[in-house]
């Protein structure tokens, strides 16, 4: 697992947000999931707020170990 400093800032209201479509899910685990994605490496990496696995057997056997309630989604995310 690599460290990488990761910073999510809180959005504090909506009152400045433009009037335009938004994608919204809900969190119903209070868990943030980030996938990152390159031009020339495709698909590399993901993680949580705090930290960031390789998306690798090794990258998502360390995942599972620190998340363990989170296992299935490296799975549902890499399934055509």
């Amino acid at each position: 697992m690599s460290r990488v400093k990761l910073a999510y800032p809180k959005i504090p209201d909506s009152k400045n947000s433009p009037l335009k479509q938004c994608i919204a899910f809900e969190k119903y685990d209070g868990t943030n999931l980030h996938w990152v994605w390159e031009p020339e490496l495709g698909w590399y990496a993901f993680g949580t707020r705090r930290d960031r696995f390789d998306l690798d057997d090794r990258g998502i056997a360390e995942f599972n170990l620190a998340h363990p309630g989170l296992s299935e989604a490296p799975e549902l995310f890499l399934k055509d």
